[in-house]
């Protein structure tokens, strides 16, 4: 118990302390002399190795974001820069476009409402965890502030559902699940608090608990959540009716799919009253986007343009991300469309070949963690768009699926994470506009230790074989 509390105090350390620990913003590094359209890679350039290690992390640009959108839906003055028309995030313009601060602000005579009135490429609940922090500042720096520990204390909900649900199963082993936890949102690093995708794995340790608990309500109706919250996390649901059919729970499994439903069912509906015809505009936005320079794909272009310049033309900003310019990338765009969907059937058809009759509840779940991080992999990997917050879905099923792996993996992985970190926001903000090879092969260096890890939690036997026995009543209370 009192290592736990030591762990538990670690983690409040790291998560609610170190991460909380920056620089001021990167505009504030700015001079009177600046052009309004000055790049931030160009103010980045002015710091100190010091500076640009408190700074660099503190990464206003997507929270800034979340408070624009905030503000405009509170019928308050918003940046012009982020709160745009579809067709406006849609036209590719050069890396070194204005920075935000060159557009106007904008005061609107009403609340505006998120995709009907101005573009927002996420999910319905978004909103809210964008509106919270609002509701109780004007001011950027302490919504900044206040949105981070928002997403600290979702992210530790993910950790803590993740860590009662080993407990139930394999009482004592939740102790090493919260160390695994600690050490690999360390090695990620402050994203992990930058975005709002700690939602996602709140969702996730939740549905776990619930798994662990035997909830099927519960496991269905937060794994919904996440899919209202992302999208991305229907991926998952294969899995979870698998999880439930191999052992011929019937009951459970439609119990999961009507809780899973209903709560979709809500999430639609609001998106339509508030997108109105515009309803369709995300699904467009996201059919038509080009690759990321983060991918897979773009990184190989990017690299072989050492060998041949004419493969990247450069890159350019278009929904909401930075892009490759190439004349191969529409090529290669039908196959990142695809690659994920396939590689997700062959985690399920994987999963579902790998139940053994004498599995217990511990083993399966573990098996389905498995199973839930390859599909993260997969889908980051494999697909148009890498972005590092993905990773963040990874921190409660990863310390889960670690019961179960052997020490290749968690080096593996912990090389995909720290390679992360160091790629973004650092080798981003000054690579990115130029693209040598080096950045292409620290993006596929990054890609492919994240595939590797992947691959051993599916085919690797693990070092021990720890399969805990739990009765069934253990499994059954909460």
């Amino acid at each position: 118990m009192n290592s736990t509390r030591r762990l538990w105090a670690i983690w409040c350390l790291l998560v609610f302390g170190l991460f909380n620990l920056y620089g001021p913003a990167l505009s504030s590094y700015r001079t009177p002399d600046d052009p309004p359209e000055v790049s931030s890679r160009t103010v980045a350039l002015r710091l100190d190795t010091l500076q640009m290690l408190g700074v660099l992390v503190r990464n206003d640009g997507d929270t800034a974001r979340y408070f624009s959108y905030a503000d405009a839906m509170l019928g308050r003055p918003y940046s012009s820069f982020y709160v745009r028309k579809m067709e406006d995030w849609t036209v590719a313009a050069p890396i070194e476009e204005p920075s935000p601060g060159a557009f106007a602000i904008v005061t609107p005579e009403r609340p505006l409402l998120p995709w009907r009135d101005f573009s927002m490429e996420y999910p319905p609940a978004m909103a809210v965890f964008a509106l919270l922090p609002a509701v109780l500042t004007r001011d950027f720096a302490a919504y900044h502030l206040l949105f981070c520990l928002e997403m600290e204390l979702l992210l530790t909900f993910s950790v803590f559902y993740a860590v009662r649900a080993i407990n139930r199963l394999a009482p004592g082993q939740g102790a090493r699940t919260l160390k695994f936890a600690i050490a690999t949102t360390a090695a990620l690093g402050f994203i992990a608090a930058r975005r709002y995708d700690a939602c996602v794995s709140a969702s996730l340790g939740l549905t776990f608990l619930a798994l662990a608990a035997r909830r099927p309500a519960g496991a269905g109706a937060s794994l919904a959540l996440g899919v209202v919250a992302k999208g991305a996390p229907i991926l998952f649901a294969p899995l979870g009716a698998i999880h439930y059919a191999a052992g011929r729970r019937w009951r459970e499994l439609f119990v999961s799919l009507g809780a899973a439903g209903a709560v979709c069912l809500v999430g639609g509906l609001a998106y339509r009253a508030l997108a109105g015809d515009h309803w369709r505009d995300v699904f467009a936005y996201h059919g038509a986007r080009p690759l990321q320079i983060e991918s897979t794909y773009a990184a190989v272009l990017i690299l072989l343009s050492g060998l041949d310049p004419s493969l990247v033309a450069g890159s350019a900003d278009a929904y909401g991300s930075t892009n490759i310019v190439s004349a191969y990338e529409p090529l290669l765009r039908p196959i990142a469309e695809g690659a994920p969907l396939l590689a997700t059937l062959a985690v399920c058809w994987r999963f579902w070949r790998s139940r053994r009759e004498g599995d217990g509840e511990f083993d399966r779940l573990v098996d389905l963690a498995k199973g839930v991080c390859a599909i993260v992999v997969a889908f980051s990997v494999l697909g148009k768009v890498f972005s590092p917050q993905y990773l963040v879905w990874l921190t409660p099923v990863a310390a889960i699926a670690s019961l179960k792996s052997n020490r290749l993996a968690k080096i593996s992985l912990f090389a995909g994470l720290g390679l992360t970190q160091f790629e973004y926001p650092y080798c981003y903000t000054f690579l990115a506009s130029s693209l040598p090879p080096a950045f292409g092969l620290l993006a596929l260096a990054r890609n492919f230790a994240l595939i590797f890890w992947a691959a051993q939690l599916l085919f690797a036997k693990p070092e021990t074989e720890f399969s805990p026995k739990t009765s069934p009543l253990a499994a059954q209370t909460v």
